[in-house]
């Protein structure tokens, strides 16, 4: 019973900032941590190649004119970004990239650096929407679809991705920042 009342007094100092530094560097307990997850992913999964989601979805049931303004847009975008999707392929590129990210996680968790934990739930995740996002950039470079469903079929399935790695994003997050709090004050 005892570590129940303590559970609920961590958690209700949580959410009503008791016992709460607004801007800390303990980051699982700031609200600004949750709030900056939550609204990155809230973000990212609703604007793809420069053009909301929402737009796209009101267009399939627009004049074919908008349909086709939306869709020069979102290859104008990939056209700009094609040498960003393309040279990120490189092994010169990923071969940092993979040093750095090794090395990070390794003093996030293996070394328990909280701050660099937090900024690993931020960031890391998004990795893997982001090599589907560059797939299918590279893909539309040399082959445009020609019609406005197969683009809109295409990134409504990204959509639906990333809505997944934001929710196991988020709750891994949490379930991570629950353990640390349990091992915190010892419940």
């Amino acid at each position: 019973m005892r570590c129940v009342v303590e559970l609920l007094d961590v958690l209700l100092g949580v959410f009503f900032w008791r016992e709460m530094i607004p801007i800390s560097y303990a980051s699982f307990s700031s609200i600004w941590f949750w709030l900056l997850l939550v609204g990155i992913w809230a973000i990212f999964v609703q604007y793809f190649f420069g053009v909301s989601y929402h737009q796209l979805k009101h267009a399939r049931h627009q004049s074919q004119s908008h349909k086709l303004l939306l869709a020069q847009s979102v290859f104008l975008y990939i056209q700009r970004s094609e040498s960003l999707y393309t040279d990120m392929q490189k092994p010169l590129v990923l071969g940092p990239l993979s040093f750095l990210a090794a090395f990070w996680l390794t003093a996030a968790f293996y070394h328990d650096q909280e701050l660099m934990q937090a900024v690993s739930f931020l960031v890391f995740p998004l990795v893997p929407s982001l090599i589907q996002r560059g797939h299918l950039a590279v893909r539309w470079i040399g082959a445009v679809p020609d019609e406005f469903e197969e683009l809109f079929r295409s990134i409504r399935r990204l959509r639906r991705w990333s809505i997944v790695y934001s929710v196991l994003t988020v709750f891994s997050a949490a379930f991570w920042a629950m353990a640390l709090w349990i091992e915190q004050y010892q419940l």
